[in-house]
């Protein structure tokens, strides 16, 4: 995908896995791409960045949870839980659970 949008010699000018670090260098003509929930947090929380999806971005991203068969101990049965309540507030997230 990213050869596609940007070409063979499309390179960034730096790769940050910290948002307050990707906060810190937005400024003038530079840009970020993130996932989308990062986007969305990083916006609402700075009136100086703006979020912009991609026409034909990259597809959407599936997290999978594997456990083992016929695993209905309550520990999973609670994580479950919990993990719905929190992602059911989450903007940009769909769960499928």
């Amino acid at each position: 995908w990213h050869e596609r949008m940007f070409g063979a010699a499309g390179r960034g000018v730096a790769f940050l896995d910290d948002s307050a670090a990707v906060q810190s260098v937005l400024q003038g003509d530079l840009f970020a791409l993130m996932p989308r929930t990062e986007g969305l947090r990083l916006s609402a929380a700075s009136e100086h960045i703006h979020m912009a999806e991609l026409i034909g971005g990259p597809p959407p991203e599936i997290i999978h949870c594997l456990s083992a068969q016929g695993d209905e101990s309550e520990g999973l049965t609670r994580f479950f839980e919990v993990l719905r309540a929190a992602l059911r507030d989450q903007p940009g997230v769909e769960c499928l659970l």
